[in-house]
């Protein structure tokens, strides 16, 4: 027996809608079948009802935005890139902050300047 999606049988979908839903004359109208006309109608409807989710979540989204959830987009780039420049500075002039401390020194000493140095950037950009 076949079923529709939700799992009823077809047959018995199909006579209910003849009995209470479609009209008793299934003659073409306009030019256009009945079977025809039901499935634009339910397109019509598939059609609205998206329109509708698309309208609520505009909505819920300018909410967000008005309640300081939702940032823009073009925010959200300008900021990253001004933290992309502050973190490009900060590690290329790490060697010229830390060559002439390490100057002359034992390899042990220059590695604890250097993991210092590195770990003094991290906090740095870490608090950004």
């Amino acid at each position: 027996m076949k079923k529709t999606k939700r799992g009823y049988a077809v047959a018995p979908v199909e006579k209910w809608l003849q009995q209470n839903i479609r009209p008793k004359n299934d003659a073409p109208q306009n030019g256009i079948s009945a079977s025809a006309r039901y499935e634009l109608r339910d397109e019509l409807l598939a059609a609205q009802i998206r329109e509708r989710g698309a309208t609520a979540s505009l909505k819920e989204m300018q909410l967000k935005v008005e309640h300081g959830e939702l940032i823009p987009k073009d925010q959200v780039i300008e900021e990253e890139l001004a933290r992309t420049a502050v973190v490009k500075r900060t590690l290329l002039s790490l060697g010229r902050s830390v060559a002439p401390l390490v100057v002359g020194l034992p390899q042990r000493e220059v590695q604890t300047i250097i993991d210092r140095k590195c770990r003094d950037v991290l906090e740095r950009l870490a608090k950004m």
